[in-house]
């Protein structure tokens, strides 16, 4: 009886298996039956966190794909979930989400699916594209997006943006591309923004510029192209660019070449590239915007339907003031005005997107004038911030500085079991928040790794303990570690980090440590008891009356007596 049980059970498993692969349903892999899985054919593994409203975003075009090329020989659609596998996931290095990564016969991964390129059109080619090379031996699979899959950039592939800067993101990887001479030329030409390191391998201060500069390039991501010349194996082309010393810093744009002189710390780095480089207003078609959408964790848009309307003037001077914290797009198209459920009688309109979601800019007034400019410089101020930010050198003094009060998660990049904890406890706070129509607290993740010597000095977290969680309280020059009860707060523990944002900090419940230094501590301690002073002048003059009244007394009383202690004599004669 029981075998007949089994083998009814595993009946009924393997039926519903395969009327789920039948019906194209894309098949969820875990850690366990990956490997074997994946072991024969192509296997395109879509990874996701079901927190990531990019991924939420992209999920019915996986599906779509897996639909509409499930008769293709070999070639298989799978996902996984990298909140409930994250030893998988960091196992295949997946650093966002979503990732797309080809495996082929069980290698993991052949490689990884350029994120610029994730639309419906160029999915679908890349997909026949890899099916047929793999089906015919003779081929050999190119790389994803048509394109060398190599760290060094073609001159061809620079020079290919030069007519379609509108459709071209910047840096879209967050790494410092390896240039020769003529991919170097290119880059120059290409008219967007390229910081250039020419440097030699055996020169000790290219050495310790090197992870400022590795990290640099990540936080120009999707801004600021970054590049490096080793003038050891292209000698010509540094003579050429007038390098004379090691490293020589220099950005080009546009046709114009601005030399870097000031000192090498990453702050000032960013600061440069991101002043030079200046706002990106871009018009773009539908097609081209939702690419940058699926880019950008938050990005500005601007509908308009006639060309009078576009107000770029305005738009320019506004997008300098959020340099390196968001896109600033302009479109037309009617395909982008039905998206946002608008009519043509609701334009000009301006909007929000982040998170998957929009925010519309209440007013249509565009003139450009200061009031204008400030009412929506005001507006894009309060709805810049997405539902959890990553903390970069651009925007740590307004999070960590500002005026608002920020949840501070303090992980590892590969930890994303916690990184996933974390978007749920902000996206519980976003929805009590608009439901008591309270202050904007705003949630930040630091790095563990890349400023963990930061999170030790400035709040006390040490690097072995990740991750770790901080109430930052700008305005009171304030951080908190613990609850009520004096456990450190915790993601496994959200309630206690809503009940002290909620009641227990702006009730006085929590003892804070001060982030100011000692000196200033000493100056605040001052200033507060002078400002007591003031408040009850009356009770202080009273009390100073008193004293001095006591003192004269004293004095009295002593009159006659010497002011100087005793002093042993000597022996008389």
């Amino acid at each position: 009886m029981n075998t007949w049980w089994a083998w009814c059970t595993l009946l009924a498993i393997i039926s519903h298996w395969s009327a789920t692969v039948a019906a194209g349903e894309v098949l969820e892999l875990t850690g366990i039956d990956f490997d074997s899985t994946t072991q024969r054919g192509l296997w395109f593994v879509n990874h996701f966190s079901p927190f990531c409203p990019h991924c939420r975003q992209f999920a019915p075009t996986w599906q779509q794909l897996a639909n509409e090329h499930e008769t293709l020989e070999n070639f298989h659609f799978a996902k996984v979930d990298c909140t409930l596998q994250a030893d998988l996931c960091s196992a295949h290095k997946v650093r966002h989400f979503p990732t797309l990564q080809l495996f082929v016969d069980g290698n993991a991964p052949a490689e990884e699916y350029p994120t610029v390129d994730r639309n419906y059109e160029k999915l679908t080619a890349y997909i026949v594209q890899q099916a047929e090379a793999y089906n015919n031996p003779s081929n050999t699979i190119p790389a994803a997006g048509g394109s060398s899959s190599s760290s060094s950039s073609s001159s061809s592939d620079i020079n290919s943006s030069k007519s379609s800067n509108n459709n071209v993101v910047a840096n879209p990887d967050g790494v410092s591309i390896h240039l020769n001479g003529n991919s170097l030329e290119a880059a120059k030409q290409s008219g967007l923004p390229w910081f250039i390191k020419f440097y030699a391998p055996w020169c000790g201060h290219c050495q310790k510029l090197a992870p400022a500069w590795e990290q640099m390039a990540k936080d120009l991501k999707r801004q600021v192209n970054v590049g490096e010349v080793n003038c050891v194996d292209y000698r010509d082309a540094c003579v050429a660019n007038g390098v004379h010393g090691f490293p020589t810093l220099k950005l080009y744009m546009d046709g114009t070449e601005h030399d870097y002189h000031d000192d090498r710390s990453l702050v000032s780095l960013v600061g440069f590239a991101t002043k030079i480089a200046g706002p990106t207003v871009l018009n773009l078609n539908w097609g081209q915007l939702e690419n940058r959408l699926q880019q950008e964790p938050v990005a500005f848009v601007f509908l308009y339907a006639d060309e009078r309307d576009s107000v770029n003037g305005l738009m320019k001077q506004v997008a300098q003031q959020f340099v390196g914290d968001l896109g600033f797009y302009l479109t037309s198209d009617s395909q982008a005005v039905r998206q946002y459920n608008l009519a043509p009688a609701d334009l000009p309109a301006a909007l929000i997107v982040k998170d998957g979601k929009h925010v519309i800019y209440p007013s249509h007034q565009f003139t450009n004038t200061e009031s204008v400019r400030k009412a929506l410089t005001g507006w894009i101020q309060s709805e810049k911030f997405p539902l959890v930010s990553d903390i970069n050198p651009g925007n740590a003094p307004e999070i960590l500085q500002g005026t608002h009060t920020a949840v501070v998660g303090v992980i590892n990049n590969n930890d994303i079991e916690s990184i996933a904890k974390f978007h749920v406890m902000a996206e519980t706070q976003s929805k009590q928040q608009k439901a008591s129509k309270s202050d904007r607290v705003l949630f930040a993740m630091l790095e563990g790794t890349t400023w963990g010597t930061y999170a030790r000095t400035a709040y006390s977290v040490h690097p072995n303990r990740l991750p770790a969680l901080i109430i930052v309280d700008p305005l009171d020059h304030t951080y908190y570690a613990h609850n009520l009860d004096g456990q450190k707060f915790s993601l496994d523990d959200p309630d206690s980090v809503l009940q002290a944002l909620k009641v227990d900090i702006p009730e006085k419940n929590l003892i804070g440590v001060s982030t100011l230094p000692f000196h200033a501590r000493v100056g605040q301690s001052m200033q507060h008891g002078f400002g007591i002073l003031r408040a009850h002048w009356l009770l202080t003059c009273g009390a100073f009356a008193a004293l001095l009244y006591i003192l004269v007394k004293r004095t009295g009383r002593r009159k006659g007596r010497s002011s100087v202690l005793p002093v042993k004599s000597g022996p008389r004669d």
